[in-house]
């Protein structure tokens, strides 16, 4: 095999690792300011405040909705009676372009007939090393953030200040917005001034 369709194959075969080593999923990190636990919040009401009247805002609000109830919130269209008024941001920020770099030897063998004293010959092998092979591969990383505000409507104090962080390959905030508030949503009442560390799925980015 010629020295060109090695490197062809080779460079396939990387693309292809490098496929299946994208698993939807990406890191976050959940820092939470809270005194959740020292209210009564099962059952409490809370609206969504919005200012935002897009599409986009109001699919993202129901989402929130979905993971307030899940938490034991009731969620309210009335934000004059509500207990507690969230207020949430989602925003995708500029990508940052990487690249990945490999370095692969490449060797040329020479063969040459040698002839014993005896009169038997065999082949002598001998790889040369001809350098390295360096195949760049740029892929483009989307950090996003989505942040999370409970208040205390009576108060105006709040009493939950969550936010998630990601940096990953997905940078549609369409698909992160759900794993990222299921990461939020997770430990809810964990103890005021943590951060966390884990990953999420991301399968529709």
């Amino acid at each position: 095999m010629q020295i060109s369709s090695v490197r062809t194959l080779a460079s396939l075969v990387l693309l292809a690792i490098l496929t299946v080593a994208c698993t939807p999923t990406q890191p976050v990190s959940v820092t939470q300011h809270n005194r959740i636990n020292s209210l009564a919040v099962a059952g409490s009401t809370v609206a969504i405040a919005s200012s935002d009247p897009s599409l986009r805002t109001a699919d993202f609000n129901r989402i929130l909705a979905q993971r307030l109830r899940t938490a034991g919130f009731s969620v309210t269209d009335d934000a004059s009676t509500a207990r507690f008024i969230a207020s949430m941001t989602a925003e995708v920020q500029e990508g940052i372009e990487r690249e990945h770099v490999v370095r692969t030897p490449e060797y040329f063998v020479r063969r040459r007939l040698v002839t014993l004293q005896n009169g038997d010959q065999f082949v002598d092998r001998e790889r040369i090393y001809l350098g390295d092979r360096v195949d760049r591969f740029r892929y483009t990383l989307w950090p996003a953030i989505v942040s999370l505000t409970l208040t205390e409507r009576e108060t105006g104090n709040p009493v939950f200040e969550g936010e998630v962080t990601t940096q990953g390959s997905c940078g549609q905030m369409v698909a992160l917005i759900g794993p990222m508030l299921d990461a939020l949503f997770r430990n809810l009442r964990t103890e005021s001034g943590t951060v966390s560390s884990f990953y999420v799925e991301v399968p529709t980015c």
